[in-house]
C-alpha cells in the first residue's frame, strides 16, 4: 500500500490587531492667528483678516488697519504708501466748491425734443455686455439717468411755475400738475429700487463696486419713509464702500442723504444735485 506524503499544515494567518488611531495618529495642529485688525483687537472681537477689509470693518463703515503687518502690506502693494487718499478724512476738509451752479437748474428751461429724444434712448437700452455685475451696474447707471432726467423735468415743471405769477392757477392747471407728479413719482421710485437691488447684488470683491457711489446716491435719494429698509441698506452700502476705498465722497453721500430724507421726510422736494449746490459741492465719485 503506498503512503501518501502528508501536507505540512500552515497555521492561517492571523489578522493584526486594529491600530489605535487616538493613540498614534498625529493630531491635527491648529494655529492660532494673531494678525487681526486694530479695530477688532480694539474691541476684543474675532477677526476674519479679509484683506483688505474684513468683514465686521464693512458692517460698521470703519477704517480697517492692519495691527502687525503693516510693513508686509507695504511690500505687497508698495503703491499703498504713495496714494495720498488714504490720508483724507471727511472731518479734515470739506468737498471741492464750485461757485457756479448748473445752467439748467439755474434757469430751469431745457430742449422738450431732445428731452424725449434721450428718455426714448434710455428706455430701450439693455445691457448685454460683459458678466452679470457688469450688466448690474450698467442699468444702474442706466436709471441713474433716466432719474437725472425726470429730475430736471420736475425742476423745469416748477420753474415754469414761477416764471407765471401773473396767471392765477385755474382747477384745470392744478389738475394736470397734481396729474403729472402722480405719473412721475412712481416711475422714479419704480428706477431707484430696481437700481439699488442691481447695486447690492455686486460683491464688494470686484472691481466694478468702486463705481457703483454715484447712481446709488442718485438713487437712494429718492426713496420716501416708506422705504425705511432700503434706506438702511444704502447707508450701510456708502460705509462699506468708505471702509474699502477709504474716499471721503462716501461719507458726504451720507451726510447728503441723511438731509435729503429728513427734508422729504417734512413734506419738502430736493434732490441730491440741488442740495449739494446749495452747499457749493462739487462731488467727485472718480
Amino acid at each position: 500500500m503506498p503512503l501518501t506524503p502528508k501536507i505540512p499544515r500552515h497555521p492561517l494567518p492571523q489578522p493584526s490587531p486594529p491600530l489605535l488611531l487616538s493613540a498614534k495618529a498625529p493630531k491635527a495642529q491648529r494655529t492660532n492667528s494673531h494678525h487681526g485688525c486694530l479695530e477688532c483687537r480694539v474691541k476684543r472681537v474675532k477677526c476674519d483678516e479679509a484683506f483688505p477689509v474684513c468683514r465686521r470693518c464693512q458692517r460698521r463703515g470703519s477704517v480697517c488697519m492692519a495691527s502687525t503687518r503693516p510693513a508686509q502690506w507695504q511690500i505687497e502693494m508698495p503703491w499703498l504708501s504713495n496714494m495720498t487718499v488714504f490720508d483724507s478724512w471727511p472731518g479734515d476738509g470739506l468737498p471741492n466748491k464750485s461757485p457756479t451752479p448748473s445752467a439748467i437748474l439755474g434757469h430751469g428751461l431745457v430742449d422738450s425734443k431732445f428731452d424725449d429724444k434721450i428718455e426714448q434712448r434710455l428706455l430701450v437700452w439693455s445691457s448685454n455686455r460683459g458678466g452679470k455685475h457688469i450688466q448690474n451696474l450698467s442699468n444702474a447707471y442706466r436709471n441713474h439717468g433716466l432719474l437725472m432726467l425726470y429730475q430736471t423735468r420736475r425742476q423745469t415743471h416748477l420753474q415754469s411755475e414761477k416764471l407765471m405769477p401773473l396767471s392765477p392757477p385755474t382747477a384745470q392747471s392744478e389738475h394736470e400738475s397734481n396729474q403729472k407728479q402722480r405719473e412721475w413719482l412712481p416711475n422714479i421710485l419704480f428706477l431707484a429700487l430696481e437700481a439699488i437691488e442691481n447695486l447690492l447684488e455686486i460683491p464688494l470683491t470686484k472691481p466694478c463696486a468702486n463705481f457703483q457711489s454715484l447712481p446709488l446716491l442718485s438713487a437712494a435719494a429718492e426713496l420716501t419713509s416708506n422705504e425705511n429698509d432700503w434706506r438702511s441698506k444704502s447707508i450701510s452700502q456708502f460705509r462699506m464702500l468708505y471702509s474699502i476705498n477709504r474716499v471721503p465722497v462716501q461719507v458726504w453721500s451720507i451726510q447728503l442723504l441723511q438731509e435729503i430724507w429728513a427734508l422729504k421726510d417734512s413734506g419738502g422736494s430736493v434732490s441730491w444735485l440741488e442740495l449739494s449746490l446749495a452747499k457749493g459741492w462739487k462731488l467727485r465719485f472718480s
